[in-house]
């Protein structure tokens, strides 16, 4: 099938990429390719007999889908940034998969996602394979392809908290951080200016490997973020850090004392890795968690504003209803 077959789905890459996001096997069988694209979308009808557009597919969110939650609240907003290959995608996957293992947050437990289709995929891509791992494909440089995945958590209280973290492409990032205004850097400037807090990707097999190209990369991309940066928390991720202890100790060294200076507070180290070299391993079972569980705690502090949930047993049914108002 040529990647100049018409897709009618918005959200996917195929014709860039040649990764079908519907998962079809063949591509070929896919009902979205050559679609004709002003088709509309079936209508479900509710149980009253009005008809509706469903605004749920399961799939990432756009920056126009995030009004679906921030009608019952303000949600957090977290961007990851990096270049190409650090690792920002696969480091979603195994958050994911730790929690779908039954891994806990700290302070939150999993209360739902509107992105679970999206989920489901590259965490997918994380598992083996006729005996092989692979990774999440690299996400689109299309400066118009937004993947801004959804949790709702929850705390002990019962109230709930919705969380969307928004990726992008490595080689956006590099442009970004050579000109801010680029027309093709469109989703890192959106990243840039809405997030809350962000992820910084630091790749150890990029520097074990370009040492001071890799460097300076990572230092273009961390001074275009300081330049507005104002007092967001920022996560230092350092990815697959099975392999820290190769990077030449020179260069981690200084690597490490510039990114104080650009991010003197509201910042912490975290070495994180896919692989596991033993079983439990910390980078791999537990500093993946903690980078996220750093995140939530810094910006609960910071910005606050969850919602008290006030659950009611219904007799007879399996699921609870709920009214939400303000935890004031």
């Amino acid at each position: 099938m040529s990647r100049n077959s018409v897709c009618s789905n918005t959200k996917c890459a195929y014709p860039d990429t040649g990764y079908c996001y519907a998962n079809a096997d063949p591509v070929s069988s896919c009902i979205y390719l050559n679609a004709n694209t002003t088709e509309k979308k079936k209508e479900k009808k509710l149980i009253s007999g009005k008809s509706y557009n469903s605004f749920w597919s399961g799939e990432f969110f756009n920056p126009s889908d995030i009004l679906q939650v921030s009608q019952r609240s303000t949600p957090y907003i977290i961007g990851v940034v990096g270049a190409a290959k650090a690792g920002k995608t696969s480091y979603l996957g195994m958050l994911y998969t730790l929690m779908l293992n039954g891994r806990f947050l700290a302070d939150f437990s999993f209360a739902g996602s509107y992105t679970l289709t999206a989920w489901e995929r590259i965490a997918y891509a994380l598992k083996f394979h006729n005996g092989h791992v692979t990774f999440p494909e690299a996400t689109p440089a299309n400066p118009d392809f937004y993947s801004i995945y959804h949790f709702s958590l929850k705390d002990g209280a019962s109230s709930l908290k919705d969380v969307l973290i928004a990726d992008a492409s490595g080689e956006v990032f590099s442009d970004w951080a050579i000109n801010r205004n680029n027309e093709n850097t469109a989703t890192a400037r959106w990243i840039n200016d809405n997030s809350d807090a962000f992820i910084f990707f630091i790749d150890c097999e990029a520097l074990i490997e370009k040492r001071a190209e890799s460097k300076e990369s990572i230092l273009d991309i961390a001074q275009q973020l300081k330049q507005d940066l104002g007092d967001r928390p920022v996560a230092l991720v350092w990815s697959k850090a099975d392999r820290i202890a190769e990077v030449r100790e020179n260069l981690k060294q200084s690597l490490e004392e510039e990114l104080t200076q650009i991010f003197p507070l509201n910042s912490k180290k975290f070495e994180i890795s896919n692989f596991s070299l033993t079983d439990p391993d910390a980078k791999c079972h537990e500093n993946n968690l903690d980078a996220f569980n750093w995140m939530l705690s810094a910006l609960q502090n910071k910005l606050g504003s969850l919602i008290k949930l006030d659950l009611q047993y219904v007799p007879g049914d399996a699921l609870f209803n709920y009214t939400a108002k303000r935890n004031d």
